[in-house]
């Protein structure tokens, strides 16, 4: 066979090795390397093929934590999680554990349990703990889910209240959630002047919209912005207000909105209780009906993570009528408020 015919040869051979992918095992000398496949095959999702070199990891090393590991994550990518935990159990008993792989093991059993309907505070001590001994990637990539875990604990969890006060006001995890005020107001600028200080209550309000309004500002977030820059409007205008009255709105899709800004003193609950109080309106008509799920759900969320914030203690939790003779915020959100602040 001539130069040119052998290294034709010897590149088919190569394509072929390529073609074959994460399921062609071939020689692996060091468990190692087979763990390093398996990785590369369970992040591009063949699922098959890593299993099949964490086995053979195991085969040549069966304490191999990461490998063992390996097949727990492989068991939750298969919405497995029984078989996932039976993996973490035998990893705890088997393996000779390094401070990362406690970590992944805490990861995989929160996974597992919230997977299998466990309860919240379950999930979410396991996962805060991850978080706590992990890296900064760790972090990172569960900031989000114990940041939705805490909203729907008490915030005397364990944990709880120290996870949300470390969340700056204007940081990544708060922005991924609360939409900035030139969202909706991006030409204009606060207009208050007083001094907000630090706050030491809330107050719930609605919005009193009628039916056609609110359902209008259900229907996009364009349409939820232009509700708000008219309540600006009426504020200002009718009110003579400085400002919009509230520090955040709620939309009837559940989308959290920035309104003055909070280093100012809102304009929602009288003069004579608007220092140090937060105002929060949650758009629609709650004498009528109740606020959807998604609402509840940004208002507890929201509420807590200012109450860790700010260390407001639960009664400081009002509805407008707490502090006024109206029926605002309707008597089916007043309901919810009672409920957080108890």
């Amino acid at each position: 066979m001539g130069s040119r015919a052998r290294a034709a040869a010897i590149a088919a051979l190569v394509a072929l090795g390529a073609v074959a992918g994460c399921r062609s095992l071939g020689r692996v000398p060091e468990h190692e390397d087979a763990v390093a496949r398996g990785e590369r095959c369970l992040e591009v999702r063949d699922f098959q093929g890593a299993e099949l070199y964490y086995e053979r990891a195991l085969q040549a090393s069966p304490r191999n934590a990461k490998a063992r590991i390996g097949l727990a994550r492989v068991a939750l990518e298969r919405d497995d999680p029984r078989a996932a935990l039976a993996q973490a159990d035998r990893a705890e008993r088997e393996c000779v554990l390094a401070e990362q792989d406690k970590v992944a093991l805490l990861i995989v059993r929160g996974r597992a349990c919230q997977r299998l309907g466990r309860p919240v505070g379950l999930v979410w001590a396991y996962l805060h703990r991850a978080y706590e001994a992990g890296g900064p990637e760790t972090r990172q990539r569960l900031h989000k889910d114990l940041l939705r875990l805490a909203g729907q604990l008490p915030s005397d969890t364990p944990g709880v209240k120290e996870f949300l006060a470390a969340v700056p006001a204007g940081g990544a995890a708060a922005r991924s959630r609360i939409r900035p005020r030139r969202d909706w107001d991006p030409g204009g600028a606060p207009q208050a002047d007083i001094p907000m200080g630090k706050p030491f209550r809330i107050t719930v309000h609605h919005s009193a919209h009628d039916a056609f309004i609110a359902g209008s500002a259900a229907r996009s977030a364009a349409a939820s912005a232009e509700v708000i820059r008219r309540m600006r409007a009426y504020h200002v205008q009718n009110r003579h207000w400085q400002d919009i009255g509230y520090h955040f709105v709620i939309d009837p899709r559940g989308g959290i909105w920035e309104g003055r800004p909070l280093r100012f003193q809102g304009a929602h609950a009288g003069a004579a209780h608007n220092k140090g109080n937060i105002g929060i309106c949650v758009i629609g008509n709650y004498d009528a009906q109740g606020p959807s799920a998604a609402q509840v759900d940004s208002l507890t969320w929201l509420i807590r993570r200012l109450c860790a914030q700010y260390d407001i203690p639960k009664r400081q939790i009002f509805s407008h009528c707490d502090l006024k003779a109206t029926t605002c915020p309707g008597r089916f959100l007043k309901r919810i408020v009672a409920e957080l602040r108890a």
